[in-house]
């Protein structure tokens, strides 16, 4: 799992995320700040004054991850609550320091510090598998509460090779989708006052990517009053608040 994470002091940086513990508005992640060369243990969102996301989950890829039946947390969490690699999960008293932001050992330094020199970390992400999708929705927070910003073509005209759709709102980051190849944009909906975003899909169908502002399982349920946007190859990158 990669995130980039925002710190208090709103610097950003990415790290591979180690550990996830509780869950919802509530949930802490455990990564490592190569700048400051140390165990990070943040919750995903601040909760005052308002609620805030402060972890961005840019890959999802829980594989090589356990479930721990330990309790590590005052209050106590199930089982299902607390996750991540075997190495932290079955060390109770290297959680307990992480948590507490006390020393560790260098060993366990070292396999962080090596996890995330491995990363590789592009401007530009592509969707091509389910898993891709997957990724860009825990990004773009599935768009929930987001809003379209601005819609360009290649060119002055309405080429139909590619088009570049911004949204904003997706809670404390702002996306780019860019659609190339035999595209479709469907946005009639934008010239009423109901552009808000609650719920999107990410599709794929003979040979075309879709994104739609609703939730849909094939083309067919795609509707006239839908946004929606279509072509053969998709990318996006994300901007974060700092």
């Amino acid at each position: 799992m990669l995130a980039k994470v925002i710190t208090e002091d709103n610097r950003g940086y990415y790290s591979t995320v180690f550990g996830s513990f509780g869950e919802g508005w509530y949930r802490l992640l455990i990564t490592y700040d190569d700048a400051k060369d140390c165990f990070d243990a943040v919750y995903m969102y601040r909760t005052e004054p308002h609620v805030t996301r402060k972890v961005f989950i840019l890959d999802c890829d829980e594989s090589e991850w356990k479930t721990s039946d330990a309790v590590y947390l005052e209050g106590g969490l199930s089982d299902k609550d607390a996750k991540g690699y075997p190495w932290l999960l079955d060390n109770p008293e290297l959680v307990s320091r992480i948590f507490h932001g006390e020393a560790v050992d260098a060993s366990y330094k070292a396999i962080a510090k090596e996890m995330n020199a491995a990363l590789r970390i592009g401007e530009w992400k592509y969707v091509e598998t389910e898993t891709d999708a997957e990724n860009l929705m825990s990004a773009a927070w599935g768009f929930h509460d987001g809003i379209i910003q601005g819609i360009s073509y290649k060119t002055d005209t309405y080429d139909t090779s590619r088009v570049e759709v911004v949204f904003g709102g997706c809670w404390n980051c702002t996306v780019t989708l860019v659609f190339e190849g035999d595209i479709v944009a469907h946005y009639a909906r934008l010239e009423r006052s109901d552009i808000y975003i609650f719920e999107a899909t990410l599709l794929f169908e003979n040979g075309y990517v879709y994104w739609v502002n609703c939730v849909v399982k094939s083309t067919d349920e795609i509707s006239e009053n839908c946004i929606y946007f279509r072509g053969r190859s998709l990318k996006w990158k994300i901007e974060t608040e700092e």
